[in-house]
């Protein structure tokens, strides 16, 4: 296909004249990077006329589509490329309407839906769930607690030797005072529930960045020898330099110790094990089983006995909780529900032996979950949505 081929397709697409032959010429098309810079100002033109909206950015769907086009590639399996269309019934934030957030399936067990290209049915509107958003709680000192987040007053008062504030929506700073006095004047503890999300500065200047059902606990003044956390859930760590003064956090199996760094902690405690990941810098890892030391781009798995794994792997995709994204390499579908259930605040039911089957998709979070439902509708799986109760399983022959 020649490149003003390819352009002439997409004007038909966006003109909504594209016959369903013309689309599947589009769509294979679509998985070549040899037409990427057509494929970008296709992008920037629709979001620069309205046409594309919702919560995507056209840097998203940039990054999906380098996805695609590495995942189809592939010799192994051949990728799904999904297109959504301006479906009427979705409005606001949860209207998506081009995904170029396409979605890559690895529905391994089914050689069938690997070869297929899905089509989105119109009726997402069934499996409605709406996205997390920025809320926590956080307890003082002596136990009372105040709300954070979306719909809460901005926060002004003193804990201690730290002033605290509430500069925007998502974020609870702490700025040491003048006469900060020593350490031991209190904690406070920030937690996150089950669809929610929020960022902290700690006092000595850390910022963290909390994932949904998430708890962090912290005195709110650090002592001159280190400076200890504790956490429990998922969190992500830029700390600020003190070479005299370490920063340690603890989870229920670890203790991970740094000077100035980058990292995620991933500790629930209903899972049976936990990772740390480091992004930049130099961690310790300790437990019960021995201790680890990580350089940029190793995670360390621990598990239920304290044993420790270390491996290399795609830092990308383990923090893109934190930039908005879930981001899925080849990731089991049981993970992926678990994931969907701490952010969208549901309980996922897997039937038929799918929690095995392997997904690989971008996926922003501030979508509402039909839109990735409802590819998962398009391919070989039933999907039901009973309060909130998903179940997932294999469709009927």
């Amino acid at each position: 296909m020649t490149k003003e081929r390819f352009t002439a397709l997409l004007q038909l697409y966006y003109d909504d004249k594209l016959s369903g032959a013309e689309l599947q010429e589009l769509l294979t098309a679509a998985e070549d990077p040899v037409y990427q810079v057509e494929f970008e100002a296709f992008i920037d033109k629709g979001f620069a006329s309205g046409y594309f909206k919702g919560g995507s950015t056209p840097d998203q769907a940039r990054k999906a589509l380098s996805l695609i086009q590495l995942e189809g590639a592939s010799q192994h399996t051949r990728a799904a490329v999904v297109w959504y269309r301006r479906p009427k019934y979705w409005a606001g934030a949860a209207s998506l309407i081009f995904v170029l957030a396409m979605l890559l399936f690895y529905l391994a067990p089914s050689k069938k839906a690997q070869s297929q290209m899905a089509v989105i049915p119109q009726n997402a509107d069934s499996l409605h769930i709406a996205p997390g958003s920025q809320k926590a709680t956080l307890t003082l000192s002596d136990g009372s607690t105040l709300s954070l987040g979306n719909g809460s007053r901005p926060l002004s008062l003193t804990q201690g030797s730290s002033h605290l504030s509430t500069p925007d929506t998502g974020l609870l700073s702490y700025q040491a005072l003048p006469d900060a006095g020593p350490a031991g004047s209190g904690y406070n503890t920030v937690s996150t529930p089950r669809g929610g999300t929020y960022r902290l500065q700690l006092p000595d200047g850390t910022r963290v960045w909390l994932n949904a059902d998430t708890k962090i606990t912290y005195p709110v003044a650090f002592g001159p020898s280190s400076r200890s956390v504790t956490v429990q859930g998922e969190a992500f760590f830029e700390v600020a330099a003190k070479a005299h003064q370490p920063f340690i956090v603890t989870t229920a199996t670890s203790q991970t110790t740094v000077l100035g760094t980058a990292f995620n902690v991933n500790a629930y405690n209903d899972r049976p094990s936990s990772t740390i990941t480091l992004l930049r810098g130099k961690v310790q890892v300790s437990t019960t089983g021995g201790s680890k030391v990580l350089q940029p781009g190793q995670q360390v798995g621990i598990d239920a006995k304290g044993a420790l794994h270390q491996q290399l792997v795609d830092t990308t995709a383990v923090v893109a909780w934190k930039n908005g994204l879930f981001d899925f390499r080849s990731t089991d579908m049981a993970t992926i529900m678990y994931q969907l259930e701490k952010w969208y605040d549901i309980h996922a039911v897997l039937k038929g032996g799918i929690g095995s089957r392997h997904f690989t998709g971008v996926f922003p979070r501030s979508y509402d979950a039909a839109v990735m439902l409802s590819v998962m509708q398009a391919t070989d799986l039933d999907v039901t949505l009973n309060g909130k109760t998903l179940t997932l399983s294999p469709k009927k022959e």
